[in-house]
């Protein structure tokens, strides 16, 4: 049992894989719709067995997303700091102590 969930495993690591090497066009298809296709099943069934896989998983996407939209709004306010910064018509006292 742990070697076909070894192995379910692996067929997924290689659909990720091969997924993302389609998309940069780097590589042609390794395998045909149909065997693509019976491997998403295995895997879907994998996954319906094993749902406990899917909470790491779904935290280790948030993560990835929160630390995405962090860096979105670093690069905004670091893009209205230097706007206000540069802004004469705003006093020392509004920049620097916001007040």
């Amino acid at each position: 049992m742990k070697l076909k969930a070894a192995l379910i495993a692996s067929g997924v690591s290689v659909i990720l894989i091969h997924s993302s090497l389609l998309y940069a066009n780097e590589i042609t298809p390794v395998f045909t719709p149909e065997q693509e296709s019976r491997i998403g099943e295995i895997a879907a069934d994998y996954m319906r067995a094993h749902p406990d896989i899917l909470i790491p998983m779904s935290e280790t996407l948030q993560q990835e997303q929160q630390e995405k939209q962090t860096r979105g709004l670093k690069s905004a306010v670091l893009a209205q700091q230097a706007r206000i910064v540069a802004d004469k018509r705003i006093s020392c006292r509004q920049r620097c102590h916001g007040g």
